[in-house]
């Protein structure tokens, strides 16, 4: 058993008053009674108090140093984080500015309507382009997180864009009364779906739940509900969440506390995957020949960057082996 060196402090203070109140001539009973009307608990207090006072102090004088230590190791887990997944992460940052330029051209479009035409479909417009721009902000944030080593972090930030996508097409598929009850719910403290009631399909519902926005859209598929639930997990303080992380093999057997190079692909390809479906709604929104080039092309370089992430994947972690930090 390892020492526990705050009860031996508190034992030799103890042991110090004693000798001292039997160097002053009591008899061990006086003493007794008096550490009882004390309280040892007192005693123990105050030693503990000192104890984290000092600390306190010394973690103080050394945090600078310390601190950049650990930067240090941080700064040599990333180096190595990008050259073991570099052209993964040089793929996801291309689509990022394809979709980003993408959309800032796509948007002149719109611009150049008549203002008929700008009223038949401001509250779609509006919504589905700010949707977009949470979109593309999110698969940002999720990068960075990637280049960190925080691949559970990057998937529980992936629900986030999942559920972008759903509300994205739910929007996509009905009518300016729908994306206008979107709208006007920001100004407002409703429940998170009370809009989606306008809809046609959810007409005489008492309450809308996300589940039931995802029934109506078509990319809600098995295999895309079994991703947002593991997600679910991964976000929440679920078992399988905390005992089958992303960013630890199965076969290592440490308790993750910081950046791992393990589990990167997964959330790099999801993001990718619903950002180009994001995209595709937002640039398919208009009747519009360059939008559609727009979304063609992100969805052709979607395929590179699943290329890419999964042969870094296989021929890396076949053996499940990880860097952490």
């Amino acid at each position: 058993m390892s020492q526990d060196f705050t009860k031996d402090l508190i034992w030799a203070e103890l042991e110090k008053y004693a000798k001292k109140q039997i160097d002053s001539g009591l008899s061990n009973d006086e003493i007794q009674a008096i550490i009882e009307a004390i309280g040892t608990g007192k005693i123990a207090t105050t030693v503990i108090e000192q104890i984290s006072n000092d600390c306190i102090s010394s973690i103080y004088r050394n945090m600078y140093e310390r601190v950049m230590i650990e930067r240090n190791k941080t700064a040599k887990f990333i180096i190595h984080n990008e050259q073991l997944w570099q052209s993964g992460f040089v793929t996801s940052e291309m689509m990022y500015l394809i979709v980003v330029e993408s959309a800032e051209a796509y948007c002149k479009i719109f611009d150049e309507l008549t203002d008929d035409q700008k009223r038949e479909r401001q509250y779609r417009y509006t919504v589905l382009r700010e949707l977009h721009g949470r979109a593309c902000q999110e698969f940002l944030e999720i990068l960075c997180l990637l280049k960190s080593g925080f691949a559970d972090g990057a998937y529980a930030r992936w629900r986030s864009m999942y559920e972008l996508s759903i509300v994205s097409q739910f929007i996509w598929q009905n009518d300016e009364t729908v994306a206008k009850a979107y709208y006007e719910e920001s100004f407002a403290d409703g429940k998170e779906y009370e809009w989606a009631k306008v809809a046609p399909c959810f007409v005489g519902k008492k309450s809308v739940t996300f589940r039931m926005i995802q029934q109506q859209c078509d990319m809600a598929t098995d295999q895309w509900q079994k991703q947002y639930r593991l997600s679910c997990k991964v976000l929440h303080a679920a078992p399988q969440g905390t005992f089958a992380r992303l960013g630890s093999p199965a076969n290592v057997k440490v308790v993750a506390i910081g950046h791992s190079d393990y589990g990167i692909a997964t959330p790099a390809i999801n993001s990718a995957i619903t950002l180009a479906i994001i995209s595709s709604l937002f640039f398919n929104f208009l009747s519009s020949g360059d939008g559609t080039v727009y979304s063609y092309v992100t969805t052709k370089w979607l395929e590179k960057v699943r290329e890419r992430y999964s042969e870094i994947e296989k021929s890396c972690f076949n053996g499940n082996d990880a860097t952490t930090y």
